[in-house]
């Protein structure tokens, strides 16, 4: 038996398949990283007076890394979540776009 082209559960089942493909890129690991990024800076930008820490380093850059480290040391264990966040965040974004770039290449070489 066939059915018409225009049934009602191919409708629903196509809407869904539509809704589904359209959201994807929303659940993906890049925007994933992308919001959590985001998020953590808000989040440091609201817990910490950033002016005041870029003020107080040092001027001497060989002095700057350890500043920075005694600073994240005696920041609140929320502050020092964020910044962990942060750099995981950044580091999976590095990571995504090196292997677009480099899926790219590849196929721009066969």
């Amino acid at each position: 038996m066939i059915t018409p082209p225009n049934t009602s559960l191919e409708t629903i089942v196509m809407r869904r398949i539509r809704i589904i493909r359209m959201l994807r890129p929303l659940f993906s690991l890049t925007a994933a990283a992308t919001l959590g990024l985001v998020a953590a800076l808000l989040g440091i930008g609201r817990l910490v007076w950033v002016a005041r820490v870029l003020n107080n380093a040092p001027h001497d850059i060989t002095r700057v890394p350890g500043f920075y480290y005694v600073a994240f040391m005696h920041a609140r264990p929320t502050v020092q979540l964020l910044t962990l966040l942060c750099a995981v965040s950044a580091f999976v974004l590095v990571h995504t776009s090196y292997r677009a770039v480099e899926t790219t290449v590849r196929s721009a070489m066969t």
